[in-house]
């Protein structure tokens, strides 16, 4: 493979990195189930999901913090991998029209 193509390859793998705006803007349409997912979708225990409950003053935040967590431990966090998780999680369907369309736009997929 050369460079160039393998340069064309990880600036298009990364065009699909999750960002701290759209854990924010995924936080934000996020309900009460949030701690059953943390636990039983992306592997956190009980104490780490304590832990975002105790750093989060609101409800967004505290899922946020679970994302941002989930963000660092998943290298590299990719928004297909999200939407994967969140799937199979069976999330509102809200929350997953963001990831695929934010994914979507990114990849040159505008319908």
């Amino acid at each position: 493979m050369s460079v160039l193509t393998r340069n064309f390859e990880d600036t298009n793998s990364q065009k699909d990195n999750v960002t701290d705006k759209l854990l924010m803007k995924v936080a934000e349409r996020f309900g009460s189930e949030w701690e059953h997912i943390a636990i039983g979708d992306l592997g956190f225990n009980k104490h780490e999901v304590d832990q975002f409950s105790s750093d989060g003053a609101t409800h967004q935040m505290r899922v946020f913090n679970m994302l941002y967590a989930w963000k660092c431990r998943e290298k590299p966090a990719r928004i297909k991998t999200l939407i994967q998780i969140l799937e199979n999680a069976n999330i509102h369907p809200d929350v997953l029209e963001l990831l695929n369309n934010e994914h979507n736009c990114l990849n040159g997929n505008v319908s």
